[in-house]
């Protein structure tokens, strides 16, 4: 199998040789007749996962391999042997002809047994693979097998899932937009947190614990261009970028509006953002959401951690600016965490707030205290990609130390039980440690 090169990504790389052929057990070998220099493979996105079971971390290179490392009790590194921790980085086993232009890991902290990967193709599929205890691969149905192999994910018969732009993995869900309408699948725990369906009082159709293996059209969601994933809820940013609508869950204020109750049971609402236009961005964490537009971050939802900020509400019911994020315009979010930062400034750092338990903030320590107040994460510039989870994190940056031209690297920090952040016999590492990726 061939991997071609990522198209509007890095661009076509040449001179790396080719991607081995995938094998039954174990990860697929790395690119033969690896080289240093501009015409090899570089990094271009990573994503790690939440905590419990999924403790994984995986990168994605400029020429479509993907490689990742960590916990793989639900096959959830890509390929067999499972359930073993790996180190080092492995390939994933791709279905040919995939192309990935994005990567996705299972994001909250729901349950010990969801762990799973997705990579969004660049001809506008999607597939995935890890655990399927909820139909979270879209494979059609459930069950409690692991799932090593990458598989296309499935469609209804008769409902199109073409030209993908956007995805996005909760706990135990997923959601996708493809040719401006959302669609997801998954376990809907609370009711209306895949769906979206409700009778004309606003009282959820679905059943608690229902299960959705492929991949099903959210009620009441106009199109979308973005869409964001946490525990039990769903939010989707309009077409017309000015309107952002949530769903499912919201004893944590998740859904974004103060006239709901604290209920577990809500249909697509419209979160009350007044005066934000334009948004580029929207993520979630545990059960916090942000978003960005105008270079400004707007943010609602649980705040236990102060991951919202130098506001003193545990809820936050109503949006609210994080004004010490100002400028920035992209963010990752994970667990009880939120970081913010701007791609390819030579300068600019990696800032997050929010629970340091594990050493998630990067800062040199481990605490139980809230942060509210960003921190730069250890001495990391220039930021092509980063992705906090619930207690590790990893970015692909340059050491501020490092001399002018030298590349940029995949460096990781935080809870490393499974491996996730790449380095042998340590429980914890406190600050950002480079990973050795194969070559």
């Amino acid at each position: 199998m061939r991997l071609a090169p990522v198209l509007g990504v890095a661009g076509a790389l040449l001179g790396c040789g080719d991607v081995g052929e995938p094998i039954a057990d174990g990860p697929s070998p790395a690119p033969r007749d690896a080289c240093e220099g501009p015409t090899c493979a570089v990094p271009v996105e990573v994503a790690v996962s939440g905590p419990n079971a999924s403790n994984h971390s995986c990168v994605r290179m400029s020429d479509g391999v993907v490689f990742c490392w960590g916990a793989n009790t639900a096959g959830q590194l890509g390929f067999a042997p499972v359930p073993l921790d790996t180190l080092p980085p492995g390939a994933v086993v791709l279905p040919p002809a995939t192309r990935p232009a994005g990567l996705f890991v299972a994001r909250s902290a729901q349950t010990a047994l969801i762990a799973f990967s997705c990579v969004l193709d660049d001809a506008g599929g999607a597939a995935c693979w890890g655990s399927n205890v909820s139909g979270e691969l879209g494979r059609g149905s459930a069950d409690t097998m692991p799932h090593p192999q990458p598989r296309p994910v499935e469609k209804i018969p008769g409902l199109a899932i073409a030209n993908v732009s956007a995805m996005a993995l909760g706990g135990r869900h997923a959601c996708l937009v493809g040719d401006g309408a959302v669609q997801c699948w998954g376990s809907d725990d609370v009711g209306c947190a895949v769906t979206g369906d409700a009778d004309p009082s606003g009282t959820c159709r679905t059943l608690m614990g229902s299960v959705f293996a492929r991949p099903v059209p959210v009620s009441g969601v106009g199109p979308a261009s973005l869409v964001a994933a946490g525990a039990g809820t769903s939010c989707a940013v309009a077409a017309t970028g000015d309107r952002v609508q949530c769903w499912g869950n919201n004893r944590s204020r998740t859904i974004g509006d103060p006239q709901i109750g604290t209920t577990g049971n809500v249909p697509p609402t419209a979160v009350a953002l007044a005066g934000v236009a334009d948004i580029t961005q929207i993520v979630m964490g545990n059960a916090h959401a942000c978003v960005v537009a105008d270079r400004r971050t707007h943010c609602w939802g649980q705040n236990n951690a102060g991951q919202l900020g130098e506001t003193p509400d545990a809820n936050v019911a109503s949006p609210v600016e994080v004004a010490a994020l100002a400028g920035r315009t992209h963010l990752t979010a994970g667990g009880f965490n939120l970081c913010a930062y701007t791609p390819d400034d030579p300068d600019g750092a990696l800032t997050c707030l929010g629970a340091n338990n594990e050493g998630q903030l990067g800062i040199g320590t481990t605490d139980l205290a809230d942060h509210p107040t960003p921190t730069n994460v250890g001495d990391l510039v220039d930021i092509a990609s980063a992705s906090i989870g619930g207690n590790h994190g990893c970015a692909i940056a340059r050491r501020r130390a490092d001399p002018p031209g030298a590349p940029r690297r995949v460096l990781c920090w935080g809870k490393n039980t499974a491996g996730q952040v790449a380095q042998p016999a340590s429980l914890r590492v406190l600050g950002p440690v480079e990973v050795a990726l194969p070559r």
